[in-house]
This record gives C-alpha cells, structure tokens and sequence, in this order.
C-alpha cells in the first residue's frame, strides 16, 4: 500500500501507530519495529512495575 510506504519510517520508530494500521504490518516493518516496541514495552514497566 503506498500510505504504507510513505509512512514506513515513522510507523518503524513508533510501533504503536504500526499497530494501529494493521494494513501496514508487513514482516519488512514488523522485523524493524521490534526493538523500539521493546523499548516502549521496557519504559512502560519502569514506569508502572505493576504492569
């Protein structure tokens, strides 16, 4: 899709869009999201232990 494409590096750095647009979740921007979805993840947690 090229909203997609226009969107790829933004939706990389910012998983949480990249969830919301299911469309867009192709493994060539699911594999790069990763590590900033970690890191989202690992935030949240420092944040609230609870979670």
């Amino acid at each position: 899709m090229v909203v997609c494409e226009w969107l790829n590096d933004y939706l990389i750095i910012n998983p949480t869009e990249l969830q919301k647009l299911e469309v867009c979740q192709t493994p060539s921007k699911l594999k790069p999201a990763a590590p900033f979805l970690y890191q989202h993840l690992y935030c949240i947690y420092l944040l609230n232990p609870d979670f």
